[in-house]
């Protein structure tokens, strides 16, 4: 897989700019605040439908404007396809797929394929419980669009639940039961989902992790669920769920917000045995990361046959000598493009230069 084009028109800094990639390593380098790393986050919009920075959508735009429009041409499996999206300042999106339009922004999830490495990744690691079930939810998501389509059924009913929560009414106890079901029954589809994929990815996650420090030390992820489960299979954790639910129904109410629920599960990064949000140095942690990701790519490849797209977001100068030179001898002959603020040399590598939202091919 790989981009062949990126059109953005008034993107963030960019009123217009289009750039052919080379199908190998493109190196994209300026000063601090040019315009980097929007190129990054236009690509990545193809894979997510939402930016890697969190940004909202009204906020893509440039200053001024009312709506911004972004394309891409790429290639999967030697088929070449392009996509277009639209944002308009209502945060309304309009997406394309080879001239026919897209009803849902899941409809592309899947279709184009990029791993986003950034300093801000380290969050996976340190930051709030959300970021991860995030990061989770849309790598099983592009690869599994029925499990996309059960996590939005989910948060549909617990935003119904809230609401009902948050309302002076004396009698919820029978519609919150109501709610509960429902939201065990897409709960308990969403926990065997997610502890297969943390069960898929945790070999890849350690082969790596070992490579980088020459099996001195060793990693695992935990699967830490809302509700403690010995067995992932659905009709227990369907129990399991409902039991917790009805259990603190009168503490939700007295709350007004669910307090229980696949909303509120977690994971944890363990290094050499010890959680990684408390005992691991950053050195560890970009470890952990590069080991993360480069285990995504891998399961990626094999669902599709080919490697994603790797995005380097200034990633080079954050790592030492030896994972340097680890990461750049795994994303040998595929498709990279790196953002740097020093020219990166690479032989053969194609280089853009950005200055002020305009980018000069070199």
């Amino acid at each position: 897989m790989f981009i062949k084009s990126l059109e953005v028109n008034n993107f963030r800094n960019y009123v217009n700019q289009k750039i052919e990639f080379s199908r190998e390593t493109n190196i994209i380098y300026g000063k601090n605040a040019q315009g980097k790393t929007n190129l990054l986050e236009a690509v990545s919009l193809f894979s997510s439908g939402k930016s890697f920075r969190r940004a909202q959508d009204r906020n893509l735009i440039k200053d001024g404007e009312p709506s911004s429009k972004i394309n891409i041409e790429f290639e999967i499996n030697g088929v070449g396809k392009d996509a277009e999206i639209i944002i308009n300042r209502e945060s309304k999106k309009y997406i394309k797929l080879c001239g026919a339009p897209l009803h849902k922004t899941s409809e592309l999830l899947g279709q184009f394929k990029s791993v986003i490495f950034s300093p801000e990744e380290m969050s996976l690691i340190t930051g709030a419980p959300e970021l991860r079930r995030n990061f989770t939810d849309l790598v099983i998501s592009s690869e599994k669009p029925v499990y996309y389509n059960i996590l939005k059924r989910y948060y549909k009913i617990l935003k119904q639940k809230n609401n009902l929560l948050k309302q002076n009414n004396s009698s919820k106890e029978e519609t919150l039961a109501v709610w509960n079901e429902s939201l065990a029954q897409a709960g308990a589809k969403i926990m065997v989902y997610r502890k297969s994929f943390i069960d898929l990815i945790n070999p890849y996650v350690k082969e790596t992790f070992e490579e980088i420090t020459e099996g001195k030390e060793d990693i695992k992820i935990n699967y830490v669920p809302s509700v403690s489960a010995e067995e992932f299979e659905e009709n227990t954790l369907y129990d399991l769920l409902l039991n917790s639910m009805n259990k603190k129904m009168q503490a939700e109410i007295m709350l007004g917000a669910s307090v229980c629920g696949i909303h509120r599960d977690d994971y944890s990064f363990f290094i050499n045995g010890k959680n990684a949000k408390s005992f691991s140095s950053q050195g560890q942690q970009r470890t952990a990361i590069i080991a993360l990701k480069m285990a995504q790519a891998e399961i990626i490849k094999e669902n599709c046959g080919e490697y994603p797209v790797f995005l380097l977001d200034d990633v080079m100068s954050e790592l030492d000598f030896e994972r340097r030179n680890y990461l750049s001898e795994k994303i040998k002959d595929k498709q990279v493009i790196i953002t740097c603020t020093d020219k990166y040399e690479s032989a053969g590598a194609k280089c853009f230069y950005v200055e002020n939202g305009t980018v000069s091919e070199e």
